[in-house]
């Protein structure tokens, strides 16, 4: 509708001036969501998932109507003055929708009983039709408490501007019972909306995602006339719905269910042991949540394992896409491009345009299978090409509805944030529902992220969802805990507690192995009984973990012997101490040995800006991947962002000393690939890993128990008892066989009677310590506990906490990093343009909620910067230079940057 409103708005548009040109009727934009909702619970299977959480198969059709109902009431509240001011003059005092429709529901009086009134037809869908209003209600992504009415102001729903509110909710009502006329049908007995909080707080989520479809005015466009806009929105919400591959019916039949879909023009796919027993996994019968754990090496074809157990259960039809959540970016980042391909070989029958999109689920990157976008001001995205298909790239526009994409790569951070108490976490756990949920390298997470994996497992199962968990390292007593999950008959309540293995039993357990069970299946152990990719790594356990100059020396002279060298320091700072003295040490003739960005030596970590990071990824990638030039030898010096899920391939590791389970992944980077003999240097054709020795551990630890050292020791790794029981080991054995040994090494590593072993022998301080971090370890659960989604508080009386609470529990998932935006940028060393920086959450402690960024100076590649509060005040000052971002002055090198296009090219 042009020109200013004549009714009850929804959405408004307006020209540069601030003036009203265009409106989009309040009715018209609830029937475009509710439209949106009816096509989910049809033609997607988030039907089915809320079906499961209810008790049966599928939605009766009058239950179905009677969401979709509840739906259009979302924006009740818009129907309030303080809100329908917006479009009247800007001296009228305004307001939100939600907060007035809420307090109106819990205030007393004539507003209330006039409201009351208008919904009084919702009675027949039962006594919880209000928690569910309450969950629609809830669509900005907070759940909404009923019951306080504090700053309520009744004359928010008086008449004015010719508009009477309560009129417009009376009208709103007779619509739609026009709409749905079965959802009010009183004839049909137990056909109530069942009072379970679980399905209350999907619907929350389902709502969440059909508002953000129905509200895109480049689908839903405003409305000409006066005329009933159902019928229009039923056709765009079915369009909308199938474009945005949400729907994705039409696709399974061209889905290809088999391991020929990664065989290349050169070789053609064998699948390895754990792979077959994959493929020949059950699928699982309607409704039936399943779990699957694979335990193999590194490099034993996981990812494809996974990929291909989407295959069979999306032709299926028990899942409408994939979630796969990796430990790091980077990994994220490479993987991205192997699902790209994989995807491709999967649909081959289909054009490129009809293909799943391949989303990239990771903040800062606009990735959408080989196409990347740009960021705009007003969350505007521009993609290289004019004619780029925005259905396709509409989930990875907003970090908040990446799980409403049909194949998704990401962190596992954005799978755990569907259960903490963050705004959309219901959008999240909605939408994650109908996708296999694949979680790799499921061993990495601390306690107070294991805890939250476990309440989004869940939930996920109490849907009626699949997942698969992949790992080189887990130990039996968390493989138990994770099945244990999938297989309760209750699967939000509490499990029970369960004494671990014997140490005895857990060594015994088999290795690999592909764990498998659910709800309506005995959970089982297969045996991939041989090896995918078995090899030898000699150990050496070298005294140097305070000598970077000799670290640096010893892998220098690798290289210059024709090596592939992986140094990975446990934190940014040996690492970078590590580069330097490594730049100190080279002449000209090892100019090709250092790790270089477009000719520039740097090294990988992650205090970079993204556009360098993507940069970082693609060089490690070529310096150290399965296909890269190998003619000459060279140094990669890393941190933690490299050990796990790459493809990389290092003909000796040189590592910090580290729990055996992560150093298990760190020596997956070394001679990771089956190589010609010939293809190796020749001191280096056997897998050797140095471990960079501190000594026994108990010299970082006080009499109290405290553990506080260099090198990550007390604060990276946090249990001494896992680093003493590696160390032992590493002692004992010089040589490791992988994976015959893995499973005895991480069980020796971590299980209780292994730990405490450790404390019976290293004494009193070693107990304290042991108590603290036992301690410390159920202090983060209980934190978790916290800071979880209440999922069995219904609707209508749970809230979340206050926006301050909130964003304290997101920083630790890093989601309160915070973004200094320079007005002007400045070129890094690697030539990207910057425009904005991240700085960690640890060194923005204390910082407003306001910043901005302001460069000092900037030369040769060395830019300084304040971080500014609101009012132009510094808070902080930075360096960024081609080692990363760092607090403390920059320093020179003696490393030479001069560079022929050749040797940057390398």
């Amino acid at each position: 509708m042009n020109g200013e409103p004549t009714d009850f708005w929804g959405k408004l548009q307006s020209d540069g001036d601030g003036r009203v040109v265009a409106w989009h009727p309040l009715e018209a934009h609830c029937a475009d969501v509710a439209a949106c909702c009816e096509a989910l619970l049809r033609d997607t299977l988030l039907g089915a998932r809320l079906a499961h959480l209810f008790g049966g198969a599928s939605l009766h059709p009058v239950v179905r109507d009677r969401l979709v109902v509840l739906a259009a009431l979302h924006d009740l509240g818009k129907y309030s003055i303080c809100f329908q001011n917006r479009a009247f003059g800007a001296r009228l005092p305004r307001g939100g929708h939600v907060a007035p429709i809420v307090k109106a529901l819990s205030s007393s009086g004539r507003v209330s009983d006039q409201l009351l009134d208008v919904l009084a037809p919702l009675a027949s869908f039962g006594p919880a039709w209000g928690p569910y209003l309450a969950a629609s209600i809830s669509h900005h992504g907070r759940p909404e408490r009923i019951g306080d009415a504090t700053g309520f102001d009744p004359a928010w729903f008086e008449a004015a501007h010719g508009l009477d509110p309560v009129d417009g909710m009376r009208r709103l009502m007779r619509t739609v019972e026009r709409w749905y006329p079965n959802a009010f049908d009183t004839a049909i007995p137990d056909l109530e909306l069942p009072d379970q909080p679980p399905a209350q707080h999907f619907f929350a989520g389902l709502v969440m995602l059909a508002d953000w479809l129905g509200s895109d005015a480049r689908v839903f466009e405003y409305a000409q006339d006066t005329s009933d806009p159902m019928l229009l929105a039923r056709e765009r919400a079915a369009r909308v719905v199938q474009a945005r591959f949400l729907a994705p019916a039409g696709l399974r039949a061209a889905c290809r269910a088999d391991y020929d879909v990664f065989s290349t023009p050169d070789a053609v796919f064998v699948p390895r042991p754990a792979q077959c027993v994959v493929s020949e996994l059950p699928i699982p019968s309607v409704g039936e949540a399943t779990l699957t754990v694979l335990e193999a090496e590194t490099g034993s074809g996981k990812t494809e394992a996974a990929l291909h157990r989407y295959a069979q259960l999306f032709r299926a039809g028990l899942v409408d896409g994939i979630y796969f959540a990796l430990p790091t970016r980077t990994s994220a980042t490479q993987i991205h491009q192997r699902v790209v391909r994989a995807v491709a070989s999967t649909f081959e029958a289909l054009s490129p345009e009809a293909r799943p999109p391949v989303v990239l689920a990771v903040p800062g990157y606009l990735r959408v299978d080989d196409v990347s976008g740009q960021a705009l001001p007003n969350f505007n995205v521009q993609w290289p090409d004019a004619g780029t298909n925005r259905d396709r790239t509409w989930a990875t526009e907003h970090a908040k509805r990446y799980l409403a994409g049909s194949v998704v790569v990401g962190t596992i951070d954005q799978a755990l944030l569907s259960t903490l108490v963050v705004d959309h976490a219901h959008l999240r756990a909605t939408s994650l529902s109908r996708l296999l949920l694949v979680v790799d390298e499921v061993h990495a997470s601390d306690a107070y992220m294991t805890k939250l994996l476990d309440q989004v497992l869940a939930f996920h199962f109490a849907c009626g969802g699949h997942a698969f968990l992949m790992s080189a390292t887990l130990g039996t007593t968390e493989q138990r805990g994770f099945m244990a999950r999938a297989t309760t008959p209750r699967a939000l309540a509490p499990l029970p507690k369960r004494p671990p293995l014997a140490l005895d039993e857990a060594i015994g357990a088999p290795y690999p192995a592909v764990h498998h069970g659910g709800t309506r299946t005995q959970p089982s152990t297969i045996p991939a009984l041989t090896p995918g990719n078995a090899k030898t790594c000699a150990i050496e356990l070298w005294p140097a973990i305070d000598d970077a100059e000799s670290v640096a020396e010893r892998a220098l002279d690798a290289a210059r012997r024709g090596a592939q060298v992986l140094v990975l320091r446990n934190t940014v700072a040996d690492a970078v101490a590590t580069q330097r003295a490594l730049e100190d040490l080279v002449t000209t003739a090892d100019h090709g040995s250092l790790f270089r960005v477009r000719g520039v030596a740097t090294l990988h970590h992650a205090r970079f800006v993204q556009g360098d990071r993507t940069l970082l990824d693609e060089a490690v990638e070529a310096r150290l991947g399965k296909h890269a030039d190998r003619s000459v030898g060279s140094v990669v010096v890393a941190t933690q962002t490299v050990q796990q899920s790459l493809d990389l391939d290092a003909d000796l590791l040189i590592t910090d000393l580290c729990p055996m389970d992560v150093l298990l992944q760190r020596i997956g980077r070394v001679h990771r690939h089956a190589r010609p003999a010939t293809a190796r240097p020749a001191d280096f054709r056997a897998a050797t890993c140095v471990v960079l020795d501190p000594g026994s551990v108990m010299e970082f630890i006080d009499e109290r128990g405290v553990a506080r050292g260099q090198h990550g020791y007390g604060r990276v790794y946090e249990d001494m008892r896992n680093l003493e029981a590696t160390r032992d080991l590493l002692i004992e054995r010089d040589v490791l066989d992988v994976p015959e040994d893995n499973r005895m090494l991480v069980e020796r590593a971590t299980h209780p009677e292994a730990l405490a072993a450790v404390v019976e022998r290293c004494g009193p301080a070693m107990a304290a310590h042991a108590m603290t971090s036992t301690g410390a370890r159920f202090a983060k659960v209980q934190l978790a506990d916290g800071h979880v989604v209440q999922r069995t508080t219904e609707m209508g009386s749970y809230g979340f906490p206050d926006r301050d609470t909130v964003r304290r529990v997101a920083t630790r998932l890093g989601a309160e990093d915070r973004l200094l935006e320079f007005e002007q940028g400045f070129d890094s060393a690697f030539g990207t343009h910057v425009r904005s920086v991240k700085v960690p959450h640890w060194l923005a402690q204390g910082w407003p909620a306001t910043v901005s960024g302001r460069v000092s100076s900037s030369s040769d590649g060395v830019v300084t910067f304040d971080a500014l509060d609101a009012e132009g005040g510094r808070l902080a000052t930075f360096h960024y230079d081609r080692l990363g971002l760092h607090a403390g002055a920059p320093e020179a090198s003696t490393v030479h940057q001069d560079t022929t296009e050749a040797e940057a090219d390398e």
